[in-house]
């Protein structure tokens, strides 16, 4: 799988918006995920913030299929 960001999480953020929106089981999945990276709270806002204003300028990369997000977690979780 090519890298669509720079860590981890910003690589999830991708997959999570592959269809424009991202829904309440894709933020409880992030939010597990910055659990496991042991991401603080200030340090997820960052990578967000960052993320989505990219989204705006048009240049955010994106996912491509549903399932993506969920097998992205296991494999850094495992």
């Amino acid at each position: 799988m090519k890298p669509l960001g720079s860590t981890p999480f910003e690589h999830a953020l991708a997959l999570a918006w592959y269809d424009d929106r991202l829904t309440a089981t894709e933020f409880r999945q992030l939010d597990a995920l910055q659990s496991s990276l042991k991401l603080t709270d200030g340090e997820r806002a960052k990578i967000e913030a960052d993320y989505e204003a990219r989204l705006v300028e048009g240049n955010a990369p994106r996912g491509s299929e549903a399932n993506s997000l969920a097998k992205w977690i296991d494999a850094v979780r495992a």
